[in-house]
């Protein structure tokens, strides 16, 4: 897409979308609608695999895996959320083993946060599962010990 001009921010979808095949967006939107009807999760919430997508790609348009990457056809969150679509991508760092993988949520405008989700992962629990975080000694005990630190400093 030639603009003659330099881009505007929200053009960056539109451009993105238009060096994407038709194609390519027929199978990601059988892919999520799929997803978005099996019935798990949020209400029309899609959790797609990255592998699921890459097949899927690779068997409807009779392209290798290299031509998937190499055309970017996995770069469509912008697209998407331009279109009303949260998305949310997750991949694994180096010390993690899951499958990377989108969601796919409709977009609201709740406090600001696109789709209203905020993700969080630990990836080990903090301090030992089973024992409880000690609670703060009672306010007479504090008292009491800054009374003895006081009189010591005098």
């Amino acid at each position: 897409m030639n603009l003659g001009r330099p881009m505007r921010p929200d053009e960056v979808p539109a451009v993105k979308a238009a060096t994407i095949p038709p194609e390519v967006f027929d199978v990601w939107n059988a892919v999520i609608a799929d997803a978005a009807a099996s019935g798990r999760g949020v209400r029309g919430q899609a959790t797609i695999q990255q592998g699921t997508i890459v097949k899927a790609l690779c068997d409807r348009l009779k392209v290798e895996r290299a031509h998937v990457y190499a055309n970017h056809w996995l770069d469509v969150e912008d697209v998407y959320r331009a279109q009303g679509w949260s998305v949310h991508f997750d991949k694994p760092a180096y010390c993690e083993t899951y499958e990377a993988y989108f969601v796919f949520t409709p977009a609201t405008k709740r406090s600001g946060i696109e789709g209203g989700l905020v993700y969080f992962r630990c990836p080990r629990p903090i301090g030992p599962s089973s024992a409880p975080l000690p609670l703060p000694p009672p306010r007479s005990a504090l008292t009491a010990a800054s009374r003895s630190i006081s009189s010591r400093d005098h």
